[in-house]
């Protein structure tokens, strides 16, 4: 019995990505400590676009490592 498989690329991805609108805290860079709402991520860039809450800069852009996902009872993950 001949079996063929077909190869294909797949772009490692993590089940826990980060998605518009998530909920997040910047644990590091310029903006730690601020909370905020994911605009955009550039995985090819590995940077993600973050409205900040309560700040007088509307957006900045960051490392997708400077930033975690806040869960619904307000801790980060």
């Amino acid at each position: 019995m001949i079996i063929h498989v077909k190869h294909t690329t797949h772009v490692l991805q993590s089940f826990d990505q980060m998605n518009r609108g998530d909920q997040v805290y910047i644990v590091a860079g310029a903006w730690k400590g601020h909370r905020g709402q994911v605009v955009f991520v550039d995985h090819l860039e590995n940077l993600t676009t973050v409205a900040l809450d309560n700040s007088s800069t509307n957006m900045i852009k960051t490392s997708t490592r400077n930033v975690v996902r806040v869960i619904s009872n307000g801790d980060v993950v």
